[in-house]
């Protein structure tokens, strides 16, 4: 699916109005905790522009200033749904829930064979609209890239949710730990002081600052 909606949260989950929630797990354990989930039904041979301009019922500026705050390439307007990159894709069903005046979305495995500026991209396109006031579920198995982003961690199993916090707070819980994490771990019970985080980048950073 990689990009849905919901209309309205489950009422345990009014607090995550207008954050970034990370979901470790599938979209279908939020099915399984009561989110409502919808996605956009469209032709594969319709263009870009038929999709978003709905019939020419939208105002071309409307659409157009979608787009722009997505960063999409207007000279895919005229190309076939059929014709897109994966990656286009996900951004032109994002633009069409946007444009539709979704508020509360769902990154599906969004962040699946994204490129690597495209997952710097999403993550920019994700703290503007948390500003603006949206609300969205980033349902990945990647933990690294959630731990860069999200505002709070959920992982779900079996229709139950089994942690519900903060990334660092799960990180230093956590019994499988990856190497990084080991790493760190070890290396702090030696005195280095380093903070937890699975982004190797966050992590050289740190011990050059410490060594600084």
């Amino acid at each position: 699916m990689e990009v849905v909606y919901t209309e309205k949260l489950p009422k345990k989950f009014k607090s995550a109005n207008n954050k970034i929630i990370g979901i470790y797990g599938d979209v279908l354990d939020l099915i399984s905790i009561g989110f409502d989930i919808d996605g956009v039904s469209y032709d594969d041979e319709w263009t870009v522009k038929r999709l978003l301009n709905g019939f020419g019922l939208r105002k071309k500026k409307n659409y157009i200033k979608t787009i722009e705050y997505l960063e999409i390439d207007k000279g895919i307007l005229n190309t076939k749904i059929s014709n897109l990159s994966k990656t286009q894709l996900k951004f032109v069903l994002l633009a069409y829930l946007l444009i539709n005046n979704k508020n509360i979305i769902i990154f599906d495995y969004f962040d699946v064979s994204l490129a690597y500026q495209d997952k710097r991209r999403l993550s920019k396109l994700l703290r503007v609209m948390k500003k603006d006031g949206y609300t969205t579920f980033i349902v990945s198995n990647d933990l690294v890239y959630l731990s860069t982003i999200v505002d709070k961690l959920m992982i779900i199993k079996s229709g139950s949710i089994i942690y519900d916090g903060l990334v660092n707070d799960y990180l230093s819980i956590c019994e499988d730990d990856p190497v990084i994490l080991d790493f760190i771990k070890k290396s702090n019970e030696m005195g280095a002081g380093l903070e937890l985080t699975l982004d190797a980048r966050e992590l050289l950073k740190d011990i050059y600052r410490r060594k600084s």
